[in-house]
Formats: C-alpha cells, sequence, structure tokens
C-alpha cells in the first residue's frame, strides 16, 4: 500500500470521491472507472466486523472485470482509513443523542429567552451547572497536553463570577440576616457596581469574543457549546435583566433589585469600572504567565496563549520579526519568550477596551443590543454549519490525501 505508485493512486482517490456522492439504498455506490463498473460500500461497519454485512471481498465486485491485486488492497486500504475517521468523529461525540441534546439545548435557551425572558438568569444558571462539568472532564483528558488552565482566562473568570453572583444573589434572597456577609452585599450600592461590571464585560469583550475567535454552536461537541455559553448567553442574560427589568423584578421581587437603573451613567460607571475590572484580572495573570505560564507546557499542562501562538502564523510572531520557520520550531517545542507573552497581552487588553464601547452602546438602545445579539448568534450558527459541511462533504476526502500524502506530493492533486 504504502509503496503505491501515483498512477495507482490517483483513480482510486477518484473512485473513493466519486462514491462519496453516489451512494445508494443498497448500502453502496455503483461508479464506472476506465469503462468498467464497480460497486463500492463505505459503510464503516463493513470494515469494523458487522456480522449482518457481508464481509468485505463481497463488497467490492466488478460486473464485467476484476480488479488488479493491487488496486483492490488500495480501496480496502481507503475504507479502512474512512472508517478510523468516523469512529474517531463518534468518540469525539458525533452521534444521535449528542446531536439531539444539544438542538433541543437551543431550542429550549431560545423559547425562554423569547417567551419567558423573567427566566432566563435560570436557564444560565443551570447551563452552566451542566457544561462547566462536562467542559472540565473534556479539558483534564485533552491530548496531548490537559487544557486546565484555560480556567484562568478572562472569559471564564468572568463566568464563574458572573454565577457565583448569581448563586449569592438567591440565597441573599433565601436567607435575610442583618450583619452578615450576605446581607451587605445586597446593598443597592453594591448591586449595581456588580451589574455594571457584568454589562460592560458581558455585552462586550465576551460576546465580541465568539465573533473574533469563530465560535461555532457544533451541536455534539461539549468543548464548543460550551465556549459558545460563555460568550453569548451573559449578553443574553443582561438584556433580560435590562430591557425586561419590570418583569423581572414583579416576578422575583426578593432576588433582583433593578431600581438603580436610572441612575447608571454609561462611562463612568460602566466603561470605567469595567475597564477597572479587567486590569485587575489584567496584572495578575500576565504577571503570571511572564514568570510561571510560559513554563507550564514543559509541565504537562497547556495555557490559550500557547496553543493560539501554535495556530501558524499570528500577529505577535510579525511584530516579532519571526521567520515562518522560526514560528513553527518554536511551536513545535512551545518555545515562546517573554516579550512574545507581553505583545500578546497588550493587544488582548487593546481589544478588551475597544470592545467595551459596544457595551455602552447596547446599553444606550434596546434595538443596538438586540442587532448585536443577533450578529454574535449568526456569526456562531455560520461556523458551526461550516463545521457540518466540513463533516458531511471534505472531512473523508482530507483523510484520504493525508493518508497518501506521500504519493500524491510530487504531483497535482485530483
Amino acid at each position: 500500500i504504502y509503496t503505491l505508485s501515483l498512477h495507482d493512486a490517483l483513480p482510486i482517490l477518484a473512485i473513493l470521491a466519486q462514491a462519496a456522492s453516489a451512494e445508494d439504498s443498497r448500502g453502496g455506490s455503483e461508479i464506472e472507472h476506465n469503462s468498467r463498473r464497480v460497486r463500492v460500500s463505505l459503510f464503516p461497519s463493513q470494515v469494523l466486523g458487522d456480522p449482518r454485512v457481508p464481509s468485505m471481498s463481497k463488497q467490492i465486485p466488478l460486473q464485467n472485470d476484476s480488479l488488479s491485486n493491487a488496486d483492490r488492497s488500495t480501496v480496502l486500504h481507503c475504507i479502512t482509513v474512512m472508517a478510523q475517521r468516523s469512529k474517531q468523529l463518534k468518540n469525539d461525540g458525533l452521534n444521535p443523542r449528542n446531536f439531539f441534546l444539544g438542538v433541543a439545548s437551543l431550542l429550549l435557551v431560545t423559547w425562554v429567552f423569547g417567551v419567558m425572558p423573567e427566566h432566563f438568569w435560570i436557564v444560565y444558571i443551570v447551563g452552566a451547572s451542566i457544561l462547566f462539568p462536562l467542559r472540565w472532564r473534556h479539558v483534564v483528558r485533552a491530548k496531548p497536553l490537559p487544557k486546565v488552565l484555560s480556567w484562568l482566562d478572562f472569559c471564564w473568570v468572568a463566568n464563574i463570577l458572573c454565577n457565583i453572583g448569581l448563586y449569592l444573589i438567591v440565597l441573599h434572597g433565601c436567607i435575610r440576616q442583618s450583619g452578615s456577609f450576605l446581607h451587605a452585599l445586597g446593598a443597592d450600592s453594591v448591586r449595581k457596581v456588580a451589574f455594571c461590571i457584568c454589562w460592560g464585560v458581558a455585552t462586550g469583550p465576551l460576546a465580541c469574543a465568539a465573533v473574533a475567535l469563530r465560535n461555532a454552536l457544533v451541536f455534539h461537541d461539549v468543548d464548543n457549546m460550551a465556549s459558545v455559553f460563555i460568550h453569548i448567553l451573559p449578553s443574553l442574560l443582561m438584556f433580560t435583566l435590562r430591557w425586561h427589568a419590570v418583569k423581572v423584578a414583579s416576578t422575583w421581587p426578593t432576588f433582583f433589585h433593578l431600581d438603580y437603573f436610572d441612575s447608571i451613567e454609561p462611562w463612568s460607571d460602566i466603561y470605567l469600572k469595567s475597564v477597572v475590572a479587567y486590569w485587575i484580572w489584567f496584572v495578575p495573570f500576565t504577571l503570571w504567565m511572564a514568570t510561571c505560564g510560559l513554563k507550564m507546557p514543559s509541565k504537562g499542562l497547556d495555557t490559550v496563549f500557547h496553543s493560539l501562538m501554535r495556530k501558524g502564523s499570528t500577529p505577535v510572531a510579525t511584530l516579532l520579526g519571526w521567520s515562518k520557520e522560526e514560528q513553527d520550531q518554536r511551536a513545535k517545542k512551545n518555545d515562546f519568550t517573554i516579550p512574545s507573552v507581553l505583545i500578546y497581552m497588550l493587544m488582548h487588553a487593546a481589544a478588551v477596551c475597544a470592545s467595551m464601547l459596544v457595551a455602552v452602546a447596547c446599553w444606550v438602545s434596546m434595538y443596538i443590543h438586540a442587532f448585536a445579539c443577533l450578529a454574535v448568534a449568526l456569526s456562531v450558527i455560520y461556523h458551526g454549519s461550516s463545521r457540518y459541511s466540513y463533516y458531511a462533504l471534505d472531512n473523508y476526502i482530507a483523510a484520504m490525501r493525508k493518508e497518501f500524502s506521500g504519493v500524491l506530493e510530487t504531483e497535482t492533486e485530483p
């Protein structure tokens, strides 16, 4: 197989590409190659030994002639490669159950947001309680390096604190004790500051990050769903609290006191306080990244910085004057420098501070806020549809090209 000539490989790849788009109801595809009609089945179960399916030797007969041993072995190998890829996708969560749960959760979120916005905060808490543990399990088991340190990233820290704040609000509403810590947190002045910070972060950097990072609504993938959740749901939550404040306050009077909205100044209360809150996170995180964080991959842990820097050419590498070869070499070894961390963090800070201008605009107008939420939602839907298009149309072709890269690299691919 691995010494296959290009003359033999290209027709076989052409056969499989044609077969992939011509599956019929009999569990295979009848295609024509060099005036010969060939039946090829691409179902993984026929490769993985499903007893209900005839043996592989009976799945690739020729009606008028027979394949050479080399051609037949190559076809079998190609189908095996595609079966392995299919099995990998199933192991990654692509199955009816996960897809059903993902679509059902989306419908539930949309329905509650539109019909019962006063209860949307419950959806946010319940969703976080489900997705966050699942996400933790995935990052702990991530290969080649666990990604548990991604929870120190600003987006995750903001969502964790927001959930803690909602739990404290609920606890304060249930337990009213004067002089307690919860009673102090229940003061309107404290709630006003907390709300302004949450508004600035949720409708600014979190929502904009969903577009900038190309979050994708992939229903079966917990990691993608969690990423979409932490970037979009906070903005939707703020929308319900701001523009349906009367419903929320009347439905949950012991939990939410929203009568301070008229006293909020967009620039001093929202923008300035949000920027200050961001820098409270920024300074210690940057110091940690420049000292300890850079060494984390050598200790068996990945960081968001390293994962982004490994994705080909980056603005940081361009500013530092790294050649493509140097960038690739550093990415391979996770060998990045303190200046690269500082430049990355400064770019991060500039983007966050700029995106908080969106938060100010969203506070001023419900229509601007609604448009921003819609734009972000359409972005994640589009990138999700692109992902599923890849799964359905290009995934197996990419696997085959990778498998035969050694054969095809010297010639133009079909």
